[in-house]
């Protein structure tokens, strides 16, 4: 009789050990599933949200935007320019932008000219500039409307290269001046200075 209660015993020992690990650890796979799921979910949400707020950030970083501007004022000449530009910078270093451009030029009779002139100039340019330290270089192609001959008097639109280097008077590009030389010829009677280019500028 004993031995059969042993017996009896043993298999409900056995039985135990046997399907309560088993109900147990298929609870636990439902609730570490449920648990998977929501932290996925979770991270999905979270992973978008970074990845709009890296994409805003990462605009802001790279924008560059700002204006340029020349006056130039003698006796008998006068001019006076404004530039706006936007574009994208890489780690400050390069810098690519473009935009438009309006101004005025004036030129009165003098002991040395015999002309007068009044007229808009107008036009859109890109450019870009490579900055080292405080000095940087600039490259710039202007597709500008001008008076181009005085008699007649006759304007024309054309492509105007221009070169020169800059110097910032502020860190990443805050404020600063360039020197330069336009290539196109045809840009030099509505220029006060001929071939020179000059301007300064500062960023938004």
């Amino acid at each position: 009789m004993r031995t059969e209660y042993f017996k009896l015993y043993q298999i409900l020992i056995i039985s135990t050990l046997y399907f309560v690990p088993n109900v147990l650890f298929s609870q636990y796979e439902g609730l570490d599933s449920n648990r998977r799921q929501i932290k996925n979910a979770a991270k999905s949400q979270t992973d978008t949200l970074d990845a709009e707020d890296i994409k805003a950030i990462r605009y802001s970083d790279i924008e560059f935007k700002g204006f340029d501007f020349t006056i130039f004022g003698t006796g008998s000449t006068f001019q006076i320019e404004g530039a706006p530009f936007t574009g994208i910078h890489i780690n400050e270093r390069i810098y690519l932008a473009g935009g438009a451009f309006a101004g005025i030029y004036s030129q009165s009779n003098s002991s040395a000219s015999n002309v007068q002139l009044a007229t808009v100039n107008f036009g859109a340019f890109i450019f870009t500039r490579l900055s080292v330290n405080s000095l940087f270089l600039h490259a710039e192609y202007r597709y500008q409307n001008t008076v181009t001959d005085l008699s007649p008097r006759a304007r024309s639109t054309y492509g105007n290269p221009i070169i020169g280097i800059g110097y910032n008077y502020e860190e990443e590009m805050g404020s600063y001046g360039i020197i330069g030389v336009a290539l196109n010829a045809d840009s030099y009677l509505t220029s006060p200075l001929g071939p020179i280019v000059y301007r300064i500028g500062f960023r938004f």
